[in-house]
C-alpha cells in the first residue's frame, strides 16, 4: 500500500483553513490534509506526528515572531518541508524567507488548482515561488531552439547547473547571493517543466547550443 502524504495547513482564521483543507482534499484525494488555527497547536502536531511531509503556515500567525519563528521550525523539523503563505508579503520578506530555507511561498489569491500543483511540487522536494518574484522586465533575453526564453543570467545559471555546481558554488561564481540562484534554479525548473536538476540538465543540454538573441 502506498504511503499517503500528510500535509498540515496552519492559519489563525479557522473557517478559512478548514475551507482550504476541504478544497484541497477534494482536489488531491491521494493526500491527507490536517489543519490548525494556532501556532502552538501546529508545533505540537509536528512534534507528535513525524509522518507529516509538509507544513504550510500563514506568514502572519499571531504569537509568531516572523521569520525567526519559521527559522526555528525549519531547524527543529529538518525532515519536514516548511512553506509559508500570505496575501500581503513583500518581495523582500519572501526573499528573506527563502534565505532561511523554506520550501515555498504561496500567495493567498492562488487557485485551488495551482495550490495543488504547489503542494505536490514541494512534497516531492521542489521549491514553489510566486510568479510576482519574476514579473519584472529583464533585458538581454534569448530564445532557444525549444522556444524557451531565458535571460542571460538564467542561461549562465543553467550552464553551471549542467556542470554540476551547487547553488552556493554558482552564487560565488556569478557574484550574486545564494537566494538569487535559488530563484533562478526554480524558474528554470518551471520553464523546462523539469522535476529536478537531472531532468533539467537532460531537457536543456542541447538547447544551449542554439541560442538566438531577441
Amino acid at each position: 500500500m502506498p504511503v499517503v502524504k500528510k500535509i498540515l495547513l496552519v492559519d489563525d482564521h479557522l473557517l478559512l483553513v478548514q475551507a482550504l483543507q476541504s478544497s484541497l482534499a477534494i482536489a488531491m484525494p491521494d493526500y491527507e490534509f490536517l489543519s490548525s488555527d494556532s501556532l502552538s497547536q501546529a508545533q505540537t502536531l509536528l512534534k507528535q506526528d513525524p509522518t507529516i511531509s509538509l507544513a504550510i503556515f500563514d506568514f502572519y500567525m499571531p504569537a509568531s515572531e516572523g521569520i525567526a519563528t519559521y527559522k526555528t521550525l525549519i531547524e527543529d523539523h529538518s525532515s519536514i518541508s516548511i512553506a509559508l503563505m500570505s496575501g500581503r508579503a513583500t518581495k523582500k520578506e519572501i526573499l528573506d524567507c527563502l534565505n532561511i530555507g523554506i520550501s515555498g511561498f504561496i500567495v493567498k489569491n492562488i487557485s485551488i488548482k495551482d495550490m495543488a500543483v504547489a503542494v505536490k511540487k514541494m512534497v516531492e522536494g521542489g521549491m514553489y515561488l510566486p510568479a510576482k518574484l519574476f514579473d519584472q522586465p529583464v533585458s538581454g533575453t534569448a530564445t532557444l531552439s525549444s522556444g524557451v526564453r531565458l535571460t542571460n543570467r538564467e542561461r549562465d545559471t543553467l550552464i553551471l547547473i549542467i556542470d554540476g555546481l551547487t547553488n552556493k558554488q554558482i552564487a560565488r561564481h556569478l557574484g550574486v547571493s545564494e537566494v538569487t540562484i535559488k530563484m533562478y534554479a526554480s524558474r528554470l525548473l518551471t520553464k523546462y517543466n523539469a522535476k529536478n536538476r537531472v531532468d533539467l540538465s537532460n531537457k536543456s543540454r542541447d538547447d544551449l547550443l542554439f541560442t538566438t538573441k531577441t
